[in-house]
């Protein structure tokens, strides 16, 4: 009973969050909008016993994307570009769209939901086993997307570095 509780206070946050993400009349207030939608998919897969995922949606998303996006918008609005969402005066078509989309899925799913059997227990933690296979098997191309993500770091440094005018 309490997981599923959980699960639709979670899953309304999270509609909650999403609808305000594209409803909001700022893009400051729609990307912190955005972070607890990542935030409340964090604590999905945390119920649903998906650990990995969840830390990799918490760190990449609601850390690094997250931040990032927040970021640019504060950068954007120090040069003077519009600080309101131009999409917001769609909303009403975007909610008209996303009532037909959930309708649409929920008879879908609906009839679905009940020929799917019963989910098991894993059997080892996730952890242990992604963490074996990226240190074993699959530890050049980690060590690659390393070495691409250290140079997009030093290239966003070069180009949010200002040069000062010599004087």
């Amino acid at each position: 009973m309490l997981p599923t509780i959980a699960f639709y206070t979670i899953a309304f946050l999270l509609l909650c969050s999403s609808l305000l993400t594209v409803t909001s009349k700022t893009v400051v207030r729609s990307g912190v909008a955005l972070f607890f939608s990542f935030l409340s998919m964090v604590a999905l897969y945390l119920l649903l016993r998906l650990e990995f995922l969840a830390f990799v949606q918490l760190f990449i998303f609601v850390g690094a994307i997250s931040v990032l996006v927040l970021f640019s918008l504060m950068m954007m609005q120090e040069y003077g570009v519009q600080k309101t969402n131009p999409l917001s005066k769609f909303a009403g078509v975007g909610v008209m769209v996303a009532a037909f989309v959930f309708v649409g899925l929920f008879l879908f799913l609906r009839n679905f939901i009940s020929t799917v059997p019963a989910a098991t227990e894993p059997a080892t933690d996730s952890f242990s086993l992604v963490a074996t296979s990226l240190l074993t098997t699959y530890v050049f191309p980690f060590e690659l997307i390393s070495l691409v993500l250290l140079a997009a770091l030093i290239g966003a440094v070069v180009l949010v570095k200002k040069e000062e005018p010599d004087a």
